[in-house]
């Protein structure tokens, strides 16, 4: 259900609340659906061109413009703020006085501070120290946006000459709620040669009600902020009785798992209060693979954990036929997720966690790859980001669903739940499954029914697995002049029909193995005859081929004798490897034609009939032929046969004589050149029996 549906039926007091609950011919069924997080609601594969579609918040290099939504920071991330006030002051206007606006709520911390790309450390006063260009001439002031703090004095000492109209800052400026920076800039060319350096930074964000112990403090727990967004006025703005705190506590408890030495889950990300409540929530739930719903007059919240099923149903359950459905289609089902994911790893920019692969599910698919584009913006480890996607590849996969109609004994579960299942026309014992939909409501017979969609699953699908490296692009680049290539080229020699009719010609298939250099352009494939079938060498001059950025090639009506092939490549910057060079002789049409396979005789009539398997030379195909002798010896030999019969190369049988002997057949190629003899043996004329089938007797 979407969450712009769930919020209207919140506005119209539609759900079920146990124990009060009205049934009438106007509205006979209630029905509640998962609101569904990336774990399953991206299971149908979508384009994503960037990370998420609310994270991020504003650009490092910061904004300006007026009413400008505000910025939303959970757990600890990297942002750019937003520029709510410039001035200069002092003489010939050396100082620039900047106010940068954070988050529209109160913060815990500035872990670090940023001028462009450089990590600043302030003094007691505010005042930058290193790096060291910009000792003495950067002043930074930090406000975490409480709803006491008043105006800075400093700033507003600065500007006290100014003309009201040319924004005087006064103490009425206490931007309380609003988390900022005051950032006083001097004059210096030599430590401002591009302008003003944009200001960033990693803040610890908003503080959240753990209703556990009730205590407000800030926490990246997945299941605390998206239960504050569910309260809070720029989200949902939801009254806190309407929130299942027991399920906030067992999803917290869930993320806070220790797994890989990190924590299960966590939030750390950024968004504008103008994103929609829709996309911030499934934003969210994608942290914690999670799960949210609304039902029973409460929100419900669940992290992506196996915990065991709370209630086993068999047939005596059920109140209507199964309706199953045994795999997604195609174009849901996936073997691969990829994404992006951001954190300190990858310096807080957006970058891709390793790809998430079962070989298993590729050949199940016939290795037709389908990759799922899963991207979590509020995930801030490559080994989180792994696991979510793994959870997401093997819930994919547990693909079996049906729906069915069971007795009140269904009314104790809800949205989320495990449960067991044992059906034994099915084949199932206890077999698990989740529910995904709850509708509760009367039949056409007065009867209490409550339908489920229920869908697979296992533990298997959550189970943990060590998280491959993530390896940051710390501008390591490889060295552009140390290029090769691995193993020599492999020559493989082919016949092919000319268009125009002259028979077959000799080609030269070449491959060789790819460059290990991400900044390849081409490859140059050279080749040259440097001895005849004899032996005597031949001084000749390369022939290049046409440049090609495959890894192959051929040449085309190539001479008998040997022949030396070299391949290099050459790189982006125009700097070329080492040839790598294999030779190979050539016996093109001169080769002795295969010995024919699968020669048979069958007699009839006192004919012969020979058969065999087309040649295999195409040279014999095209313009030779299949010469068949006969032989009277008790050792037949070429020699001592005689000729029975001549014809075409291309054909696969034969009719001639039956005589007694042996029967000597061989391919012929256009140069007359003759391959192995094949016999056959056969005693001659064979008598085929008759069968009486009727007596006719006639009159004298």
């Amino acid at each position: 259900m979407a969450i712009s549906a769930l919020v209207a039926a919140i506005s119209t007091g539609v759900g079920v609340v146990a124990g009060n609950i009205a049934i009438s011919s106007a509205f006979t069924y209630f029905m509640l659906s998962t609101a569904m997080g990336a774990a399953l609601n991206a299971l149908t594969p979508k384009p994503s061109s960037s990370l998420g579609r609310s994270s991020g918040g504003y650009s490092l290099q910061g904004t300006s413009g007026s009413a400008l939504d505000h910025q939303i920071i959970y757990g600890e991330t990297k942002v750019g703020g937003v520029r709510i006030y410039d001035s200069s002051t002092g003489t010939k206007n050396k100082f620039l006085n900047r106010v940068i606006a954070f988050a529209g709520h109160e913060i815990d911390s500035y872990q670090q501070i940023y001028l462009n790309d450089d990590l600043v450390t302030l003094d007691a006063s505010g005042n930058v120290t290193s790096p060291s260009r910009y000792k003495g001439l950067v002043l930074i002031k930090r406000y975490l946006g409480t709803t006491t703090q008043t105006a800075d004095a400093q700033l507003i000492s600065a500007t006290s000459t100014l003309a009201a109209s040319s924004g005087r800052w006064t103490t009425d400026h206490k931007l309380q709620g609003i988390a900022y920076l005051y950032v006083r800039f001097t004059y210096d060319t030599d430590a401002f040669p591009n302008g003003v350096p944009s200001v960033s930074a990693v803040i610890r964000g908003k503080k959240v009600l753990n209703p556990a112990n009730n205590v407000t403090a800030w926490s990246d727990n997945p299941a605390l902020c998206i239960r504050d967004y569910l309260t809070s006025s720029y989200g949902l703005d939801q009254p806190e009785s309407r929130i299942d705190d027991d399920l906030v506590n067992t999803a917290v408890a869930i993320c806070n798992q220790t797994v890989e030495g990190e924590k299960r889950y966590t939030c750390n990300g950024a968004f504008v209060t103008g994103s929609a409540p829709e996309t911030v929530l499934n934003d969210l739930l994608t942290s914690m693979g999670g799960l949210l719903w609304y039902g029973q007059g409460k929100w419900r919240i669940k992290a992506a954990s196996w915990t065991e099923p709370l209630v086993s149903f068999d047939e005596d359950d059920l109140r209507s036929g199964i309706s199953l459905s045994t795999r997604h289609s195609r174009r849901d089902s996936f073997n691969s997720v990829k994404g992006k994911f951001k954190g300190s790893e990858s310096d807080y920019q957006p970058a891709d966690y390793p790809e998430v692969t079962e070989a298993s599910y590729l050949a199940t698919d016939n290795g037709l790859v389908n990759v799922l584009d899963l991207s979590l913006p509020f995930t801030s480890s490559s080994k989180t980001a792994q696991r979510i996607a793994r959870i997401a590849l093997n819930r994919n996969r547990e693909q079996l669903t049906f729906s069915a109609s069971f007795g009140m004994r269904a009314f104790q579960v809800q949205v989320g739940d495990f449960v067991n299942i044992t059906n034994e026309r099915f084949g199932w014992s206890n077999k698990p499954f989740e529910i995904t939909e709850w509708t509760f409501g009367l039949t056409e017979g007065l009867d209490l029914q409550t339908r489920l969609v229920l869908r697979e699953i296992s533990e298997g699908v959550f189970t943990p697995v060590t998280g491959q490296p993530f390896e940051n692009n710390n501008t390591t680049l490889p060295d552009p002049f140390s290029t090769s290539l691995t193993g020599a080229p492999v020559i493989t020699e082919q016949l092919y029909a000319t268009r125009d009719g002259l028979g077959a010609r000799v080609l030269l298939d070449i491959k060789w193995d790819a460059a290990e250099d991400d900044f390849i352009e081409k490859y140059v494939v050279q080749a040259r005859r440097i001895a005849t079938l004899e032996g005597e060498p031949i001084t000749s001059e390369f022939l290049s081929l046409p440049e090609t950025t495959q890894t192959f090639t051929e040449l085309r009506d190539v001479e008998t004798g040997t022949w030396e092939i070299r391949v290099k490549y050459v790189n982006l910057l125009g700097v070329s490897s080492e040839y790598s060079t294999s030779t190979k002789t050539i016996f093109g049409l001169t080769a002795i034609p295969e010995e024919l396979q699968g020669v048979t005789l069958q007699s009839a009539g006192g004919l012969a009939i020979l058969k065999w398997q087309r040649s295999v030379d195409l040279d014999v195909r095209l313009g030779g032929n299949i010469v068949i002798r006969h032989s009277e010896a008790d050792t037949p030999t070429w020699q001592n046969s005689y000729s029975m019969d001549r014809v075409g190369g291309n054909e696969s049988i034969a009719v001639v004589p039956l005589k007694n002997g042996t029967y000597l057949i061989r391919a012929e190629d256009s140069g007359l050149r003759q391959g192995p003899v094949s016999m056959v043996e056969t005693k001659g004329i064979q008598v085929i029996p008759f069968t009486s089938v009727g007596v006719l007797q006639e009159e004298t």
